[in-house]
């Protein structure tokens, strides 16, 4: 999805948290801010907002000297995902649809973002007030169908904290499934995405192959031409991909691999709601098939 103006006060909004974030003192924040906005450019190789972060982020950790301002933030995040681990796994094992419930919390946990409600109400509010919403059951459906006949499993991850409940429906996938499955991760620090040692620090490891997706630079998203070969062949091999939060939604939707994406995230603005016909706060279980058949349509932004 090309960077769309509804984005443009998400894009503020964050830029002046990761300045927060960076510790900057001596200079007015809205100086700061000025001088990396006047450095943004959107051109042919900058269409999707996280490649627009990607100019923001390598500006302000250049000129702060830290490639990762957002280090304690995922800590905390993470140490409150793992706190709420035993009772998710609760919900899961006590609902009549394991898997279904595996994902809507899954879902659910894409809300744990920089600006999510989750910092104002906490994290089990958060929970405890959207597992009344339920999946849309015809996508459901086709997802767990195409789960059961899956060999190879990508799953492109997005933020800390939300990596704990991404590992929570990887295990439930496997309790009656057997796919190989990769865990797709940010190979430098981009907002509070997940890495290879957050992953590692929520036990990830043991359900999933951890990779890195080998972009350069602070980018909270998945470019496939710039990730890794390695990556782009996993995508190109992959039986289903499973592709986490909006980061990676607007890059994979733009630059789309040949194979079938499930699309989890959680509707967060109307720009989500217009492209899936969900409203606010409703999760988001989507998929697109794959680019060679035509996929799905896209939106003329």
């Amino acid at each position: 999805m090309k960077v769309h103006v509804d984005c443009l006060k998400c894009i503020s909004e964050i830029s002046a948290h990761a300045v927060a974030a960076s510790g900057v003192t001596g200079r007015p924040l809205d100086q700061i801010l000025a001088e990396i906005a006047s450095g943004v450019t959107c051109h042919d190789d900058v269409r999707t907002t996280p490649e627009v972060f990607l100019q923001i982020l390598s500006s302000l950790t250049d000129e702060i000297g830290d490639p990762d301002p957002f280090r304690e933030w995922k800590a905390e995040q993470n140490r409150v995902a793992l706190g709420l681990y035993p009772w998710l796994r609760e919900l899961v094992a006590e609902a009549d649809v394991p898997l279904n419930r595996a994902v809507l919390l899954a879902a659910i946990g894409n809300s744990l973002d920089l600006l999510g409600a989750a910092r104002d109400l906490g994290a089990e509010q958060v929970v405890r007030e959207r597992l009344d919403r339920p999946l849309p059951v015809e996508a459901y459906a086709e997802f767990a169908d195409k789960l059961s006949r899956c060999r190879r499993l990508v799953f492109f991850g997005d933020n800390c904290g939300e990596v704990v409940f991404d590992r929570l429906l990887l295990e439930t996938i496997r309790q009656d499934h057997s796919p190989d499955i990769v865990y797709v991760v940010r190979s430098v620090p981009a907002l509070n995405d997940v890495t290879l040692e957050e992953a590692r620090s929520v036990g990830m490891e043991a359900v999933a192959r951890l990779v890195e997706n080998g972009i350069i630079g602070p980018l909270p998203g998945t470019v496939l031409p710039r990730c890794s070969e390695t990556v782009q062949a996993l995508a190109a091999e992959a039986d289903l991909i499973i592709s986490k939060g909006a980061g990676n939604f607007y890059t994979l939707d733009e630059y789309r691999p040949p194979t079938d994406v499930v699309y989890l995230l959680m509707t967060k603005c109307q720009l989500h709601a217009n492209h899936f016909g969900t409203q606010l706060l409703d999760p988001i279980l989507h998929i697109q098939k794959k680019a060679e058949d035509g996929g799905g349509s896209r939106p003329a932004w």
